[in-house]
């Protein structure tokens, strides 16, 4: 989760993106736009000057199975440990978590636009804060807080417009708003 009173060193970020690479550079071509960015790394992407300490992925169930199989069988940077994380080990020096979530589960619904980055895929700035929002309002944790507020920053920086269609996501994002006014 971003830290709001902690800005990201160089050697965490290039660590956390290392991580992305590496992993994404383990799943099938063909899976890569089914192995998505999200979170945290995925607004430092963005330019979010927010510390983080571990990379989110929302992917598909075959995407999942993909990676986790490369990890067995590669002798890869990546390792489980005891307690069934996975765990990066960069060229930084740093340890990173890596954290797969189900692409339509709980914690990501959905991802409409994915855009490339290092040599994969990260969530649209849209669909970042929509999914950012349901996070704030889920919890409220002041780190996901000053995320949303990155993101949304960053999205009337570029002059974007954020399409929510569903009432149920358009009502998310404006209590989501009222949190970043209190």
């Amino acid at each position: 989760m971003p830290r709001p009173n902690k800005t990201i060193s160089p050697a965490q970020k290039a660590a956390l993106l290392e991580c992305f690479q590496f992993a994404t550079a383990l799943v099938p071509v063909a899976l890569r736009p089914q192995f998505l960015l999200v979170g945290g790394t995925a607004s430092i992407a963005f330019s979010s000057p927010l510390w983080t300490d571990d990379v989110d992925v929302a992917a598909s169930a075959e995407a999942i199975i993909a990676f986790r199989q490369a990890i067995a069988w590669e002798g890869s940077s990546f390792a489980i440990s005891p307690c069934q994380m996975i765990e990066f080990d960069s060229r930084q020096g740093f340890r990173v978590s890596l954290e797969l979530l189900q692409l339509g589960g709980a914690f990501v619904e959905s991802i409409a636009v994915a855009e490339p980055c290092y040599n994969g895929f990260v969530a649209s700035l849209a669909d970042l804060i929509l999914n950012r929002a349901k996070t704030v309002v889920g919890c409220g944790e002041i780190g996901d807080v000053a995320d949303l507020r990155f993101l949304l920053e960053e999205a009337a920086r570029r002059g974007m417009l954020i399409p929510v269609q569903e009432e149920e996501r358009r009502e998310v994002l404006l209590e989501a708003a009222k949190e970043l006014i209190l």
